[in-house]
């Protein structure tokens, strides 16, 4: 096949690719809605099954299984997006140690807000792997992040994935409370809790990497 063939061949895949990421988009959309819908009737995750999903998603079983392959892996992905959302609104700024001067927390605690209706079935009807698996990604991410801003020594390997779990664990702990007292805490009240609680542990600690 010649290069011109192969260039328009690349082409028309590219094409088609734009053309079909909008529609794989809004089957993501549909498919999480669903789930979000079903756990806010107070069902939990274990009696969902795909072709219910599939049906109120307007949507075929086939086609659930072809982007996800299992529920597991939707809750999975509505987490990762969260997590990656705030992650993404993190300033260099922000990660500057001491944290405990930092508005960080702050700024995480009111992305949370802005899912609380994700959040709460989430957290209420869903196994705490499904929040936990995403968790550590991406705080694994932060703290690399935070390593590279202030030009500290990398972590050793096993104490990376200690304290992504406990962050995760913690975090998880946390935000269930804050749903079952119904967000009535603000998200600056927490915030100022939790540095209360471990601000000077973490900041020591990062220091040692100096």
């Amino acid at each position: 096949m010649s290069h011109a063939v192969n260039h328009a061949v690349s082409e028309v895949k590219s094409e088609a690719r734009q053309l079909l990421d909008p529609r794989i988009a809004r089957t993501r959309t549909a498919v999480e809605q669903s789930v979000v819908k079903l756990l806010s009737e107070a069902r939990p995750f274990t009696t969902l099954t795909i072709s219910e999903v599939a049906k109120v998603a307007g949507i075929t079983r086939k086609t659930l299984y072809a982007r996800f392959g299992s529920l597991e892996q939707v809750v999975k992905e509505m987490a990762s997006s969260m997590f990656e959302e705030i992650a993404d609104s993190v300033t260099n700024d922000m990660l500057k140690v001491p944290l405990s001067d930092s508005v960080l927390t702050s700024v995480a605690f009111r992305a949370h807000e802005k899912h609380k209706s994700t959040l709460m079935p989430l957290l209420k009807y869903c196994p705490s792997f499904l929040f936990l698996d995403p968790c550590r990604e991406v705080t694994g991410e932060l703290i690399d992040r935070i390593i590279r801003v202030n030009h500290f020594h990398p972590l050793p390997a096993f104490e990376r994935e200690y304290l992504t779990a406990i962050h995760c664990s913690s975090l998880h702990a946390t935000l269930t409370v804050w749903v079952e007292r119904g967000f009535i805490d603000s998200p600056d009240q927490l915030s100022e809790l939790i540095l209360k609680l471990f601000g000077p542990g973490v900041d020591s600690f990062l220091k040692n990497l100096e």
